[in-house]
């Protein structure tokens, strides 16, 4: 329901939030396929997706390429939008995400904006059917 209702590109729009907080079971499909189902905990397990981080920094002092480099294990994401890049990090290792950050820490370059946190269900959800396209492509 979420892809369907959330718009295009297997968006999941504001009802994966609320899902989030409602549901007690979650089924998330592709193409008339169940990808994943159980409490949100299990979706999250399912994703592979077990931290966030995100933080933006200065046009281009980030490349794609670096980023994946200095933070193995990390699917990476570069967005810029109001003269800023904005970088997303989702991590299937909760520890590499914590080495990330004390090496950011130690060398004294950790984004004033840099958050950690839990994936969401839109995330885990955009997770799992951006794996099924790359398995079958």
């Amino acid at each position: 329901v979420l892809g369907v209702l959330g718009g295009q590109q297997g968006g999941t729009g504001p009802l994966a939030a609320e899902a989030e907080a409602l549901a007690d079971r979650i089924i998330v499909m592709r193409s008339g396929q169940i990808q994943a189902q159980g409490h949100l905990e299990e979706i999250k397990q399912a994703s592979g997706v077990h931290r966030v981080t995100t933080f933006s920094a200065s046009p281009g002092s980030h490349s794609p390429d670096a980023l994946t480099a200095s933070a193995p294990g990390a699917t990476v994401d570069v967005q810029s939008f109001h003269g800023r890049d904005h970088i997303h990090l989702q991590w299937n290792d909760p520890a590499a995400a914590e080495r990330f950050r004390r090496t950011l820490e130690a060398a004294g370059a950790l984004p004033q904006d840099f958050l950690e946190r839990a994936p969401t269900l839109e995330k885990c959800y955009l997770a799992l059917v951006r794996a099924e396209s790359q398995a079958a492509a």
